[in-house]
């Protein structure tokens, strides 16, 4: 029988046989199928859990972060100074004080605008 596989024919008369090729070819294949089998189960299994726990992780996450948004804006009125006094309040300590106050003078600079219209070039 040893003789039969071995004859010096053309290859289309010889029947087919494995080869070294085969050894490392075929495992290679059976290793690919079986791990994208396995990836597709893990993202099919993940993608159901992030399904039901991402709104469920939301409502976890609101509180922290509206307090961290809260601590940062109180934060932010203590660096600059407490909160601003109304107009009308410094109108009155003007004229309790004796001091003549008028309400171009309670603008802040950048909010007058005496100064932004002689910057402003007039367009027709």
């Amino acid at each position: 029988m040893h003789d039969e596989l071995r004859s010096d024919g053309p290859t289309s008369e010889r029947p087919p046989s494995a080869g070294l090729d085969d050894l490392v070819i075929v495992p290679l294949v059976l290793v690919a199928v079986a791990g994208s089998k396995l990836l597709k189960a893990v993202f099919s299994i993940l993608i159901y859990v992030l399904d039901y726990a991402f709104p469920i992780l939301l409502q976890l996450m609101r509180i922290p972060l509206l307090t961290a948004g809260l601590v940062g804006d109180g934060m932010e009125l203590f660096l600059e100074g407490g909160p601003p006094v109304p107009p009308r309040v410094q109108l009155e300590a003007r004229r309790m004080a004796g001091e003549s106050a008028t309400a171009v003078d309670l603008a802040p600079a950048q909010h007058q605008l005496s100064s932004l219209r002689t910057n402003t070039p007039t367009r027709l």
